[in-house]
């Protein structure tokens, strides 16, 4: 979801656009009738631009080797956080014990060997 503006900023008419749909489409798919209600509460109050009543959160994962960790990935999010505003941050780096790729390797040789019932 595109949520930035030219000037690399969080805008929220940009967030307003790449998210309205979404969360419609996800208001049809679930099957969950308390969660269909949250949902059509949030896709309304985008349609009609409430973001006061709306909680925005940008959030992101980054996964990296442990050797590799540093205090400068967190980025913008930790140097310049009045840029998200109004969102809160939620920001998680999860150290793996390897290299990625090694990792990767030896994930999908476990799901190779795994069987599941059909």
């Amino acid at each position: 979801m595109e949520c930035y503006s030219s000037d690399g900023s969080l805008s929220v008419d940009n967030l307003y656009d790449a998210t309205k749909d979404k969360v419609w489409r996800a208001v049809r798919f679930t099957r969950n009738e308390q969660v269909a209600d949250l949902l059509t509460t949030a896709a309304v109050y985008l349609e009609e631009e409430r973001f006061d009543k709306l909680r925005i959160i940008v959030s992101s994962v980054l996964v990296r080797p442990k050797t590799k960790y540093t205090q400068a990935d967190f980025g913008s999010f930790w140097k310049k956080p009045g840029k998200y505003d109004p969102a809160s941050i939620r920001f998680l780096i999860a150290c793996i014990p390897e290299d990625i790729d090694g990792t990767i390797k030896k994930w999908y040789d476990v799901v190779e060997k795994t069987e599941v019932p059909v």
